[in-house]
């Protein structure tokens, strides 16, 4: 593993053979690039679910989790061994939050996803950290899709409103968020909900009058036509067909 040993996130091993391999080098060497390249892996696999069926989507994520919850295990003793370590905290969560939507979308135990996305949020406290508010995005729209899942819409909505009210992140403000809780929302006919929540992330994502950058400016201004078409589809009472809302 010399060769994976400084961490590129676009240099990434995604041959399952490495996967025995990565889950080695975890166990010893929790704080290495490991946890990260297991999270770049899955990234990839949220990408890929966006063209597949249902039951195409359910396999790849419940694939994911042979080597996600092998992960979650090895940096969850890491955690219990060196509990001050924030480095090793930060990477337990970001594992624990995979599980809990690879889980989901693999169609596993709702109370279990449910308990998993609870307990991270709980542990989201660093405010200064880059991850938190991806976190806060992440976390309510994964717990949204589980109240949708219980029936209970009121539950839904909100969870989608505050995922909507996070301060942003280095990633959420360039590549945007998931608009998946929107779509299922929007499915169910709640598209005044769903307009308030694109108005809430044009905040940090399409904001081209707070952006110095030209280039920056450019893409926030292209950001917002998309969200006002998308208004306007909504309105219309349809919902948009974008990779995103997948």
């Amino acid at each position: 593993m010399k060769k994976w040993a400084e961490y590129k996130s676009f240099r990434v091993p995604m041959d399952s053979k490495d996967e025995p391999l990565l889950q080695a080098a975890l166990k010893k060497d929790p704080k290495g690039p490991w946890a990260n390249y297991l999270s770049m892996k899955f990234a990839q696999t949220t990408l890929e679910a966006r063209s597949r069926s249902n039951v195409g989507r359910a396999a790849l994520y419940g694939a994911s989790l042979k080597y996600l919850k092998p992960a979650c295990d090895t940096l969850a003793l890491a955690v219990k061994t060196n509990p001050d370590d924030t480095v090793l905290q930060g990477g337990l969560s970001q594992m624990e939050e995979h599980v809990a939507l690879a889980s989901l979308e693999a169609g596993l135990d709702l109370a279990a996803v449910k308990s998993l996305a609870e307990a991270v949020l709980a542990k989201d406290k660093d405010t200064k950290s880059w991850n938190y508010g991806n976190r806060i995005f992440n976390v309510h729209t994964l717990l949204g899709r589980v109240a949708l899942r219980e029936g209970k819409l009121d539950e839904a909505k909100k969870h989608l409103l505050t995922a909507g009210h996070t301060p942003g992140s280095p990633q959420l403000n360039s590549f945007g968020p998931s608009f998946i809780l929107a779509r299922e929302l929007a499915e169910k006919g709640e598209r005044d909900t769903v307009i308030d929540f694109l108005d809430l992330v044009a905040r940090f994502w399409a904001n081209p009058d707070t952006r110095t950058e030209a280039n920056s400016k450019r893409v926030a201004s292209e950001n917002l036509k998309q969200l006002e078409s998308w208004k306007t589809l909504l309105r219309a009472g349809k919902v948009p067909d974008h990779p995103k809302w997948r």
